[in-house]
């Protein structure tokens, strides 16, 4: 018992270690490294929006069209993720995929829609080979 308790202060410590990290990797380096994997794989994409804290981008694929937002904020609000739904219909694009560096608000987690992809800080770390190279290859098209 005391092991699992020693584990998960562990595993604690490395999402908020990994957590700091990602909040300095900046919106070029992220826009850099889909824009590099779009080429890679023949993708086209479109970049709808990109600020200090925001990344908007369209990924059109051969099969399907998928709306990518990269969002370094810490709790993401009804508004944030309402306007990027509205971004969805403005664009008619069927799928989207919104990543942050926080989390988002309780009632987004339970909203079930089947359009976008919610992912927060913990399910991306969890999800990355390594911390100090990002991979946004499983969210391409």
């Amino acid at each position: 018992m005391n092991n699992l308790f020693h584990k998960s202060c562990f595993i604690g410590q490395k999402t908020e270690f990994y957590k700091m990290k990602l909040k300095k990797v900046s919106i070029n380096e992220i826009s850099d490294n889909i824009t590099k994997s779009c080429w890679n794989y023949n993708i086209q994409y479109e970049m709808i929006l990109k600020d200090s804290h925001t990344l908007l981008i369209d990924l059109i694929g051969k099969e399907k069209e998928i709306l990518l937002k990269y969002h370094k904020k810490d709790i993401i609000t009804k508004n944030d993720y309402e306007g990027f739904i509205n971004y969805l219909e403005n664009y008619e694009i069927e799928r989207g995929i919104y990543i942050t560096t926080g989390f988002f608000e309780k009632h987004i987690y339970d909203n079930l829609h089947k359009k976008v992809k919610k992912i927060d800080v913990k399910k991306f770390i969890k999800n990355q080979p390594n911390i100090d190279k990002l991979s946004f290859l499983q969210y391409l098209p």
